[in-house]
């Protein structure tokens, strides 16, 4: 956190402060009269069969204005009401995104017993907010020809940029970022919390996130204010809570070597064409179903979900001399086709509560077993559970690996987990209190396989006149490999005070991040060979361990203000981290044949750090109809808080 994004309006005013929840929508408008005068005082409901409390309301203040913030993402029927008026009523408003969406309203005098239905477009131009966003509802996501992966769908957005896709089941995390900023400053959030490793940019994973079951999701890339932690695009999923009716869908897909054929025949083999990478099987289901458990007062939403491929590797077999300790050549088996295997395991339930007509809690779990190697054994194979009885696999984490032997490979398994909790209370129709909690942890990294030769000295071959199929060919054992260890907790609490014209919110966020990464260590000797004859060797201490914690906290100020089609905010953000190195967690952990075990006392890192940044924007609605809005914004955010 210590280089900064500024942008060329950075001077312009410090004073403001601004609006406008992570995730949630805000309906906000003016009443008036059929002269046109405003019309204080009257009371608004916003009903919608997405509310668990089933409606949300406000008053109109002095100016006829109004705000109903924090509602998610739905179709919404607008009830205005005044003593000596008719009722209005607006149906079929759509909310989407994390902007504010205008409805004004003319009522009429006349019996309380009236009612006037308006029906109208919904607007999609936030006129009253300086945030840019792009927005992409839950049909659309499932309906593009995407691996639904996240890494795929930010392809969809503008102004987007990406490091990758992902193009299959393997473990891939795909950075991106916006307005030239750095490559991996993107995060991912669930229901507004960063849900990201801690290692290499803190904002995203390899985790399988549930895109298929996303109520929509919203990529902000512009115009955070005090509650954003960073000015880098977020990719915000909002899940589905369940409802007062069940339902639910069921995703399959398969393939299998009987869906792909060669022609690559012995003749065009001793011509040097090679077999192409033939496909074992490939596989995707999904089932999700949601509803309620007590009407109005407890909802459910389940998924459960496993997706994967074997593909065999093209010109790639394993090692006849595999396990011969007296062998220390590499020969090709032509009967074993190296195999990539691929698997990830995931089941997710959330839990929506109205505990009160005043209270909402909802809980939520995912969990998932992910899980990449390659098979040497015959026959079909697949990624499988922790666990399982593995056979000796590789190349490596993934397809493509060719400097690796299948016996001293390794298999990607990363149990990934993210718990939250949340509280939201709207005390009056003037006040919003909310809170939340999330837990992201995930062990990943290049475990060894259960069957792995681990009392063999591995052997890398410089020159394929040796017969290995690559230069510095790895072979015979299992040497060493890092595995990750990580936590990313965060947490946030906030009052949002609305008067129809303003609407001020402060708030507290924190964050504790761990990351630990361990070298295993099988052999803690390895050879070089050029030709058959060794020229080197490696010596290696292990295991090893290195461990950090970093600790950050944040207070922010925001307010909105609206006069006529002229809207301003903005926002005052302090921040302070720290950071350290544990006991008992840095070092050699364990004594070998070359050193003695050597565990480090505490290091301190980063210490008092404090910094304070101020955000803005402005708004005008240029032709006074809700279609055509001019927006400035201005801001200086630190980098996002990460290990590594």
């Amino acid at each position: 956190m210590t280089t900064f994004t500024k942008s060329l309006f950075l001077a312009a005013a410090v004073s403001l402060f601004s609006s406008s929840l992570a995730s949630a929508q805000t309906l906000a408008g003016t009443v008036h009269d059929s002269s046109g005068a405003v019309l204080p005082g009257v009371s608004v409901e916003a009903s919608s069969p997405v509310l668990i409390e089933k409606a949300r309301g406000a008053v109109a203040d002095s100016t006829g204005t109004y705000q109903i913030p924090n509602l998610q993402p739905g179709t919404y029927k607008l009830t205005f009401t005044l003593q000596g008026f008719s009722t209005v009523v607006r149906e079929g408003v759509e909310l989407s995104g994390a902007g504010v969406t205008t409805i004004n309203a003319e009522m009429k005098v006349g019996a309380v017993a009236e009612s006037v239905t308006v029906t109208g477009e919904t607007p999609v131009v936030d006129v009253q907010s300086a945030r840019t966003q792009t927005v992409m509802n839950g049909d659309v996501v499932r309906t593009l020809p995407a691996s639904r992966s996240y890494g795929n769908y930010l392809a969809a957005i503008p102004a987007i940029q990406a490091t990758g896709f992902s193009t299959g089941v393997t473990t891939s995390n795909n950075f991106f970022t916006a307005r030239g900023g750095r490559a991996n400053e993107g995060a991912i959030q669930v229901d507004g919390m960063i849900v990201g490793s801690p290692f290499n940019g803190g904002g995203v994973s390899n985790y399988l996130y549930d895109m298929n079951n996303a109520q929509e999701v919203q990529v902000a890339i512009s115009g955070g204010l005090g509650e954003s932690d960073r000015g880098a695009p977020t990719f915000n999923i909002i899940p589905k809570t369940g409802g007062n009716t069940f339902n639910g869908s069921f995703f399959g897909s398969f393939a299998g070597d009987w869906g792909q054929s060669s022609n690559v025949d012995d003749r065009l083999r001793a011509l040097g064409f090679a077999d192409a990478p033939a496909l074992r099987k490939n596989w995707d289901a999904n089932l999700a179903v949601g509803g309620p458990i007590k009407r109005d007062r407890l909802w459910f939403f389940a998924n459960t979900r496993t997706i994967g491929s074997a593909i065999d590797v093209a010109n790639q077999y394993a090692n006849k001399n595999v396990g011969d300790p007296n062998a220390w050549t590499w020969l090709k088996d032509d009967g074993v086709r190296v195999r990539n295997a691929s698997a990830r395991f995931a089941n997710s339930v959330r839990l929506t509560g109205q505990v009160s007509p005043r209270n909402k809690v909802g809980f939520f779990i995912d969990y998932t077993v992910n899980c990449t190697g390659s098979s040497v054994t015959k026959g079909t194979s697949q990624c499988r559970n922790p666990g399982d009885d593995w056979t000796a696999s590789g190349p490596g984490i993934g397809p493509g690996v060719a400097t690796t032997s299948p016996e001293s490979g390794t298999v990607w398994n990363a149990p990934l987990s993210i718990t939250q909790a949340t509280w939201s209370s709207p005390i009056s129709n003037r006040f919003l209190f909310e809170s939340g909690y999330s837990d992201f942890r995930v062990t990943w990294g290049d475990v060894m396989p259960q069957g792995a030769p681990t009392t063999l000295i591995p052997v890398t071959e410089q020159s394929t006149n040796a017969g290995v199929p690559f230069a510095n060919y790895l072979y015979r054992g299992w040497f060493a490999q890092p595995s990750q260890d990580q936590r990313h907790a965060v947490w946030r609490t906030s009052l949002t005070y609305v008067s129809g014209s303003n609407n001020i919110k402060v708030g507290y966020q924190g964050g504790f991040e761990v990351a630990k990464t361990t070298t295993q260590v099988a052999q803690n000797l390895a050879y070089t060979f050029n030709n058959g004859a060794p020229i080197s060797l490696t010596m290696r201490v292990g295991p090893t361990r290195v461990s950090d914690r970093i600790r950050y906290d944040a207070f922010y100020v925001q307010d909105a203000w609206k006069r006529g089609r002229l809207s301003l905010q903005g926002g005052l953000r302090f921040d302070t981290t720290s950071s350290w190195s544990p006991s008992d967690e840095n070092g050699v952990l364990d004594a070998s044949r070359f050193a003695a075990a050597n565990i480090f006392p505490q290091t301190d890192g980063v210490k008092g750090y404090r910094d304070i940044t101020p955000r803005g924007g402005a708004v005008y609605d240029l032709f006074g109809n809700g279609k055509t809005a001019v927006k400035v914004s201005f801001g200086v955010y630190p980098h996002g808080v990460f290990s590594g």
